[in-house]
């Protein structure tokens, strides 16, 4: 089952624009995996991964750090960003 924001074709899109929509989403997804792994122990904000990973504006990086927190061993919580030394709700991959 697609999380919500990856479900292109209920939003009434074609199954070719679906497939173009999934598969950047799922790029981003692993981009976004791997740069809050390489920080390990560090943590960082949503905004600070958007900037870093030159991400579309209409990538939601909220939903999918959320999405692969349930999945991929990454937290989030009220914390020090490593990147841009802002307090606010930080990702960071669990040790």
């Amino acid at each position: 089952m697609l999380p919500d924001f990856l479900r292109y074709e209920e939003r009434g899109g074609s199954s070719a624009q679906a497939e173009i929509f999934y598969g950047a989403r799922v790029h981003a997804l692993d981009n976004i995996r791997a740069l809050i792994s390489r920080l390990q122990p560090e943590a960082i904000c949503d905004q600070c991964i958007v900037e870093r990973l030159g991400l579309a504006p209409d990538v939601v990086v909220e939903q999918a750090v959320r999405q692969l927190s349930g999945t991929c061993g990454i937290e989030r919580r009220r914390g020090t960003c490593a990147l841009c030394e802002s307090e606010k709700i930080v990702s960071r991959q669990k040790s």
